[in-house]
């Protein structure tokens, strides 16, 4: 009997225990859990005031470049445009004067055509891999000179020299075939 009442005392401390355990359990895992709550809480502010911070203007207002960044922006655009295969934006970086041909009485077909043949000539009709400008010299008359290395798929290279000033390529694009 007095084994039975042991057994009986040892099972009911085991419960008490078991479920002591549980609360405590619970309550840490609900303290950890706010915790973590409130630090998201507070990342998720700091990241919408940064936001807030780095903004400045209306959303979707036209971006300004400064004059002096014009040219290089103008050089990117230029070296993009000709990796890929639609090359409108690429004829429209030059001065209307440095074209082998006039633009303005052309159809809209008929300028995509001119656009692709000028591009693929002057990637020679090969698969152009990269692109990379070498050096670059600012002129006296305020144009900027690059000379720029194409490198093909099948390992050719080709140099060309380009000049930009004011926002338009002012190399004739003939030089460049």
């Amino acid at each position: 009997m007095n084994l039975l009442k042991n057994e009986k005392l040892r099972n009911i401390m085991l419960i008490v225990l078991f479920i002591i355990l549980t609360i405590v359990f619970y309550a840490l895992n609900n303290i950890s859990f706010d915790k973590d709550q409130q630090q998201q809480q507070e990342s998720a502010t700091a990241a919408k005031d940064a936001d807030e911070e780095e903004f400045e203007g209306i959303e979707g207002e036209t971006e300004y470049i400064k004059p002096e960044e014009l040219d290089d922006y103008v050089m990117k655009a230029f070296l993009q445009e000709l990796v890929g295969k639609d090359y409108t934006l690429l004829i429209n970086l030059f001065e209307l004067e440095m074209l082998d041909k006039d633009i303005g009485p052309m159809s809209e077909e008929e300028f995509i055509k001119y656009a692709k043949e000028a591009g693929e000539k002057i990637k020679i009709n090969k698969e152009l891999v990269i692109a990379r400008v070498l050096t670059v010299e600012v002129l006296d008359d305020g144009a900027t000179e690059y000379q720029i290395e194409l490198e093909f798929r099948d390992g050719m290279k080709k140099f060309i020299s380009l000049k930009t000033k004011d926002g338009k390529i002012i190399t004739p694009i003939e030089s460049m075939y």
